[in-house]
């Protein structure tokens, strides 16, 4: 199964991360490795199977490995976006916040300003709030 997932994925999934000669050395060995599975495979032990799928991933392996980092780096990209436009959103909200407490400031001064404004002294020298 292995061999066929490769065999799939080279020409489409991993495509721009091989070069032709990478793409033909491991179609080649996939194909030579198939092969053997049919003919000598059939009797072979496990040790020789795991050598086998470690021949294959030797030529796969840097194709894929180029695969997975372009992957990831598209992974963190996304997540730094996500991230700032979270930072963002916190920092809007922060500004928010500290204006609608400066405004509920401004206006207690306010309302102490305009109680100062409204009370008036008689000429008897006693003070009336209206």
């Amino acid at each position: 199964s292995y061999i066929y997932e490769l065999r799939g994925k080279i020409d489409e999934q991993y495509s721009e991360f091989a070069s032709d000669d990478e793409k033909t050395k491991l179609k080649e060995k996939l194909e030579a490795s198939e092969d053997w599975l049919y003919d000598d495979g059939e009797n072979a032990t496990k040790a020789v199977y795991i050598a086998k799928i470690e021949e294959i991933r030797a030529v796969a392996g840097p194709i894929v490995q180029r695969y997975k980092d372009k992957v990831e780096e598209e992974r963190q990209a996304v997540q730094r976006a996500e991230e700032e436009r979270q930072a963002a959103k916190k920092a809007a909200a922060d500004a928010k916040r500290k204006a609608d407490e400066d405004a509920k400031k401004d206006g207690d001064k306010e309302d102490t300003e305009m109680r100062d404004a409204e009370e008036t002294v008689k000429p008897d020298g006693t003070e009336e709030v209206e």
